[in-house]
């Protein structure tokens, strides 16, 4: 079976290249970066010996823009059994909440954001991202 894959075109070069999100071997959040319209090399993770991950496998991965950076969202296991969490995976690894409110034994998983890049009077970011599981009752 394979790995689940989620990929994003990066802010950092406006639309001129995507970033790609891979559940690695050891169950570890690996990327790559791939130009989409110049000549230049793909650059990808290299396995250096890291330790086994939480993600789930199978499980789904989605990226999304939030706050001006590739925030990629999956499915991870905190625990022994069936039950997977939603977690943000990147740009750093948090479960969603400590509640069974994101718990699941299914693995498809989605996310989708306003990738909104502008700031309110306020100073706050005014974007928002959905995600979508199935949550078995």
């Amino acid at each position: 079976m394979s790995n689940p894959v989620a990929s994003v075109v990066t802010p950092l070069d406006k639309n001129e290249s995507l970033v790609f999100s891979v559940v690695g071997e050891k169950r570890q959040l690996t990327m790559a970066y791939h130009p989409l319209h110049k000549k230049g090399p793909t650059v990808a993770d290299t396995d250096n010996g890291v330790i086994i991950g939480s993600i789930a496998t199978p499980g789904g991965l989605s990226a999304v823009i939030r706050r001006g950076l590739v925030t990629v969202y999956g499915l991870t296991k905190l625990a022994s059994g069936e039950v997977n969490t939603v977690s943000q995976l990147a740009p750093y690894p948090n479960p969603l909440s400590k509640e069974a409110d994101f718990n699941t034994t299914y693995a498809g998983f989605a996310a989708v954001s306003n990738d909104a890049d502008e700031r309110t009077a306020a100073d706050d970011w005014v974007d928002t991202a959905w995600l979508y599981f199935i949550k078995k009752e």
